[in-house]
């Protein structure tokens, strides 16, 4: 603006105002003791239209006044989140971490990232929503894209970057219920043979008639095996890590202090997990980790199909076995996940059943037949491996006879 404007002495608590010499106004206000230094905070705001610099210190007294702060307004939604993601990575496990990454990197970012963090509107949540809807996601994803943002703007008003979580005043996007996928039991039965008669179809073999999951499986070692007893234990899961930095903070162009972008080729590297996490490297991507269920250990009763299955696997394979797991690829490897359901796509897809039925399908089924079979919920939820749902909720832990007698009765109805 043109003039300097007529300055007149200020109330205490108003703040005071002035112009500096280039023309730029400021304004400036006292926030509370800061509770290490016990020095009070100075609160400035500034812009070159006088008028506009006097909106920015009216909010920021606003904000002092309902909340005791004032938020953040030079810091970017994308700036903040990527902070976020890196405190988020010593708490949460890689592949729950790569989902967080991938959704706000995909779904918000793109979008909304470059706003400051301070104004956001429920506007710019719907925006996200509506755009994951119109490139025909689901509306899961959506969901937990939500779930996701408001736990990031949650934890910025704690941090006092923001005066409120937007999310709460935006609905959460509705996920339709869909009965999870099970196969049939011709189909069971057509997806046994088929295995039979493929390289590693132990392994479909086995989930089909477990209901382990797809990382315990590939994760499964020959310590966790007692063919005599008939169980398998479920110790661990094959995870693939990722890599994070170790040598500091990045420059301007991104590059960290070794001289690299990628973490993969810091000399300084670590995996980027939870502090507390347990893990057993095998190779520069994969380890085995702690598995899913909050139950520990976990036994799992093998019914004669599958032991048969694996006993002829441990027999005729002739792959060298560095890291003891039942299962891996020519090389002594671990299996990745992909090339996983790869060939779990060949199986089914000679039976003539859709490609996009994935192994989780088997999982599925396994606990399906078991309920059909007239096995108790809580036996079902021990045998596979149900954590915090409500199959398993409130009951204590099932006994292996229980559990043997449940798998012999889904062993009956697959005769």
């Amino acid at each position: 603006m043109g003039g300097r404007r007529p300055q007149t002495r200020r109330k205490r608590g108003e703040g005071g105002v002035f112009q500096k010499a280039n023309g730029l106004w400021v304004g400036r206000i006292e926030g509370d003791p800061d509770a290490t230094t016990g020095k009070r905070t100075r609160i400035e705001v500034t812009s070159m239209d006088f008028a506009t610099m006097m909106d920015k210190l009216e909010t920021a007294k606003r904000e002092l006044r309902t909340v005791g702060y004032v938020s953040d307004k030079q810091k970017t939604l994308q700036q903040w989140g990527e902070e976020w993601l890196t405190e988020q990575s010593h708490r949460l496990r890689p592949k729950t971490w790569g989902t967080y990454a991938s959704l706000l990197r995909r779904h918000v970012f793109p979008k909304i990232g470059d706003k400051k963090i301070a104004a956001i509107q429920p506007a710019d949540i719907r925006r996200v929503r509506d755009g994951i809807r119109r490139a025909g996601l689901s509306g899961a994803t959506a969901l937990q894209t939500y779930r996701v943002i408001s736990h990031c703007l949650e934890d910025a008003r704690r941090d006092r970057l923001v005066t409120e979580n937007v999310c709460t005043r935006v609905d959460p996007p509705e996920k339709v219920n869909k009965t999870k996928g099970a196969f049939t039991v011709d189909e069971t039965r057509a997806i046994l043979l088929a295995a039979a008669e493929h390289d590693n179809g132990s392994r479909y073999i086995t989930q089909m008639l477990s209901g382990m999951r797809q990382s315990e499986l590939l994760g499964l070692t020959l310590d966790d095996l007692d063919l005599e007893a008939g169980e398998a234990y479920v110790r661990w899961q094959l995870m693939e890590m990722t890599w994070q930095h170790g040598c500091g903070e990045p420059g301007h162009d991104g590059r960290y202090p070794c001289g690299y972008k990628k973490a993969a080729l810091c000399s300084a590297r670590s995996w980027r997990a939870p502090d507390d996490y347990n893990v057993r490297p095998l190779t520069t991507r994969y380890a085995l980790a702690e598995p899913k269920s909050a139950s520990g250990v976990r036994p799992v009763p093998l019914i004669e199909p599958a032991l048969l299955a694996i006993r002829h696997h441990l027999a005729t394979t002739t792959a060298p076995n560095p890291h003891r797991l039942v299962w891996r690829m020519p090389d002594g490897s671990p299996i990745p996940h992909k090339t996983d359901q790869a060939a779990w796509r060949e199986i089914i897809t000679a039976c003539g059943l859709p490609p996009d039925r994935t192994t989780h399908w088997a999982r599925h089924s396994a606990a399906t037949r078991l309920l059909e079979a007239g096995v108790d919920t809580k036996v079902v939820g021990e045998i596979v491996g149900h954590g915090s749902t409500a199959v398993t909720k409130g009951y204590q832990h099932v006994s292996s006879a229980l559990a043997h007698d449940a798998m012999r009765r889904f062993a009956e109805l697959l005769a």
